[in-house]
């Protein structure tokens, strides 16, 4: 069966309870440093959120030949060591029995399997003669282990799915050790987010938090999706994110790059023509949320009808330097012909999305 039948045929083990909100943080955010990368290196892609695995990423949105599963887990303290990785409790499975189900249910398929983690690994390698010398690496394939510590690991495996024959899976397991760190993710991944842009467009000046805002919602979109899955476009469409789709993202952020550079014109302005204090801050707030969601407007009938409302007012309206006047003089004009929806829109939310197209 191909890799794309399997993927659909094969449906995700049940999970007890949902991964915790620090949890699925670290992962959200270590999702976003890993499409950059892929991004960057100009791989073919799909990530894929909390299907099989917390992460499963494969090589093609049309046929994939190759998938990779992750697994993430955080330490607060202390390195993993052969029994913090071996030893399950009753009914369950270890961490690296979990891991390898994922090749229990593909088992002809060309996978690799990850354990991703904060914390290092205390396991003793061949030719070295402390479990210490392990802590100098960040990728670790299971191989490299020496006998001692693959050989319970194997009987562990072996013993969980009670297989008959020597488990396959050594040189196709990795234990990885991530620089992301669970008291500094965000800023480290908007770190990422600025490197990213400054290498592909040095003329490109974002909005670090306001793209990191719309990638961790794209991406607990597709994690937080439970309807059912019926084909691979749904695990496509649904739970992930191509390298397709992530360019289209890009091009984008790219397009409206200069949004941000813009409100540090538009606040000194309305502040020196009168606007206050508390008028401009609840303006500011809601650019910002503005901001995230124009870059999936075309999802959104009813903010798309109110931008294209707006649009068709600002070309009636005479260019002007004052900012103040021309969102009165606009937001005057769009409350005489529409309703305002204080709930969902209300008059900060229309502000900004008028000072936003006209700077567009």
């Amino acid at each position: 069966m191909s890799l794309k039948d399997a993927l659909v045929a094969n449906k995700p083990r049940e999970i007890s309870g949902s991964s915790s909100a620090n949890r699925f943080q670290f992962q959200k955010d270590w999702a976003i440093c890993k499409l950059l990368e892929m991004q960057m290196n100009d791989e073919e892609y799909v990530l894929i959120m909390d299907f099989h695995e917390d992460i499963l990423i494969i090589d093609s949105d049309i046929a994939p030949q190759i998938a990779k599963f992750f697994q993430l887990k955080t330490k607060s303290n202390g390195n993993w060591t052969l029994n913090s990785l071996i030893t399950s409790t009753k009914g369950k499975n270890s961490h690296l029995g979990k891991l390898y189900h994922n090749k229990m249910i593909f088992p002809v398929n060309n996978i690799e399997l990850n354990f991703v983690s904060n914390a290092h690994y205390k396991l003793k390698l061949k030719n070295e003669n402390s479990e210490d010398a392990c802590l100098r690496y960040r990728d670790i394939c299971l191989n490299q282990l020496d006998y001692e510590p693959l050989k319970k690991i194997t009987k562990k495996i072996k013993d969980e799915f009670i297989l008959k024959d020597e488990p396959q899976f050594k040189d196709i397991t990795y234990m990885r050790v991530t620089e992301l760190d669970i008291h500094s993710r965000e800023p480290y991944t908007k770190g990422k987010v600025a490197e990213f842009f400054d290498a592909i467009d040095k003329g490109t000046k974002v909005n670090p938090a306001a793209v990191y805002r719309m990638l961790s919602n794209e991406i607990a979109k597709r994690n937080d999706y439970e309807w059912k899955i019926q084909s691979f476009g749904d695990i496509i469409t649904y739970k992930g994110i191509s390298k397709s789709t992530f360019t289209g993202f890009l091009n984008d952020l790219i397009r409206h790059s200069q949004v941000y550079c813009d409100w540090q014109n538009i606040e000194p302005n309305l502040l020196a023509n009168g606007s206050g204090l508390r008028e401009i801050k609840a303006i500011k707030d809601k650019w910002k949320t503005y901001e995230i969601e124009r870059l999936s407007i075309k999802s959104n009938p009813t903010l798309n009808g109110i931008r294209e409302r707006i649009i068709d007012i600002l070309e009636t309206i005479e260019d002007d330097s004052n900012y103040k006047i021309l969102m009165e003089s606009t937001f005057t004009e769009y409350s005489k012909r529409y309703e305002i929806f204080p709930v969902l829109y209300d008059e900060y939310y229309i502000k900004a999305i008028i000072l936003m197209e006209f700077c567009l």
